[in-house]
């Protein structure tokens, strides 16, 4: 999402033994997998990461029917983004499609958790209804006690990031919109294969222009 309002400064720092990320490409004969949980974790990935993709998809199920996600708060805030340069803060591998984002506002309240998204990530298909691809993680940052929200000057004491499925979010990010926060961030691929990493920003997998 981050390429909506520019790419903040980042540090993403990778755990050894997390779930397959950004930059760290999965078993070959996984690309044309079917979407499910066991396609998503590789055999030398950590428990942490199985328990969060498991929590990322039970929490995000019912959001399938974009009509639900509607319904419990969540609002669209971009058209269907394509990333073909890699300027989304984490791109690796062949980029490829961010997607359509909703996002809850009323979930932007400093806590990480797997189950508990803060943004969900669609793509369009043929028929005009929405496929759920991923979930999308957004933590505020706080600096001297407060929200930090100044755009224009990254954070220079931010708290520590958290972690989400075996490594650091990615961050500080500049808002997304005006008002917004500097926040860190993560995807997880939790319903659509890959093959850039589970949380790697953008699939080649999926598009916004199906046929």
């Amino acid at each position: 999402m981050s390429v909506l309002l520019g790419a903040g400064a980042l540090i993403s720092i990778v755990g050894a033994t997390g779930c397959s990320s950004a930059g760290e490409s999965t078993d070959a004969s996984q690309t044309a997998a079917a979407d499910d949980s066991e396609a998503l974790i590789t055999a030398n990935q950590a428990p942490v990461c199985q328990n969060d993709v498991h929590a990322a998809r039970v929490g995000s199920a019912r959001y399938h029917d974009v009509n639900n996600a509607i319904a419990d708060g969540f609002v669209q805030i971009s058209p269907c983004i394509t990333d073909p340069t890699g300027v989304t803060p984490g791109s690796v591998g062949a980029f490829g499609t961010v997607g359509i984002h909703y996002i809850n506002l009323a979930r932007i309240d400093g806590t990480a958790a797997a189950g508990n998204p803060q943004v969900l990530v669609y793509v369009p298909e043929k028929d005009g209804s929405l496929k759920l691809v991923s979930t999308e993680y957004l933590v505020p940052i706080f600096q001297d006690g407060a929200v930090y929200t100044n755009a224009a000057v990254p954070p220079t004491h931010p708290q520590p990031a958290p972690h989400l499925f075996g490594q650091k979010l990615i961050g500080p990010v500049a808002p997304h919109f005006p008002g917004g926060p500097w926040h860190y961030e993560i995807h997880a691929w939790v319903w659509s294969f890959n093959p850039n990493g589970l949380t790697a920003p953008s699939s080649p997998r999926v598009t916004c222009n199906p046929q």
